[in-house]
């Protein structure tokens, strides 16, 4: 669980152009019932007046994020497409060593993931963005062909960002969204079908090289 941080006062006023975003590796996911899905979670600093990012600029830098809620709750009709087994499918990145914070609710398909690096993570030279790995969710495939669902990023009561051991406020950041999508399996006298036309479609080629 993650260590209290103590929050101190701070003016935001010189980092009032900063963009802070929490995102999904891929806008959208897919994949057939009874596999599983990996699903990334990014967090990314990106200066948009030619300002210094805090993980350059700001003490040791970055030194916690979250945690976040991440949403993965089915779409109508369906009942549940999505579920994490285990709560060690939650993996928080390793560059959180000193604390990591995970949490799952299959019956409400919630979870939360956050990480603390009293250290700090920083980059040496300023750029116009930066970008890390928060953490990782291995989702189990539980809905049928066809059912769709809603990957969500939320903010917590108490915000999510921490450079330097000061929070910054909820509402400088952005939450992204991702559909995902339950494909159906091919039967085994399709795929037999497939392979038949893809030889027929080589030996025609081999053929045509041959005349």
């Amino acid at each position: 669980m993650l260590l209290p941080l103590i929050l101190l006062a701070t003016s935001f006023s010189g980092y009032a152009d900063l963009v802070y975003d929490f995102r999904f590796g891929q806008t959208s996911y897919e994949a057939a019932s009874g596999t599983s899905v990996n699903v990334d979670i990014f967090f990314r600093e990106t200066a948009t007046a030619g300002e210094d990012l805090r993980f350059f600029a700001d003490g040791v830098g970055l030194t916690g994020l979250g945690p976040i809620g991440v949403g993965y709750g089915p779409n109508a009709p369906a009942t549940s497409v999505l579920s994490i087994a285990n709560l060690t499918d939650i993996s928080v990145s390793s560059d959180f060593s000193d604390g990591q914070f995970r949490t799952r609710d299959n019956s409400s398909f919630k979870a939360e993931i956050g990480g603390q690096e009293n250290a700090g993570i920083s980059i040496g030279t300023n750029q116009t963005f930066h970008e890390i790995l928060l953490g990782s969710i291995t989702f189990e495939v539980v809905g049928n062909a066809g059912d769709t669902a809603s990957l969500t990023l939320t903010p917590n009561d108490f915000g999510d960002i921490f450079f330097d051991n000061d929070l910054l406020p909820t509402a400088t950041a952005n939450f992204d969204s991702a559909g995902f999508n339950v494909i159906a399996v091919p039967e085994p006298s399709s795929c037999a079908l497939i392979g038949v036309a893809i030889s027929a479609l080589a030996l025609r080629r081999r053929r045509c090289k041959n005349q």
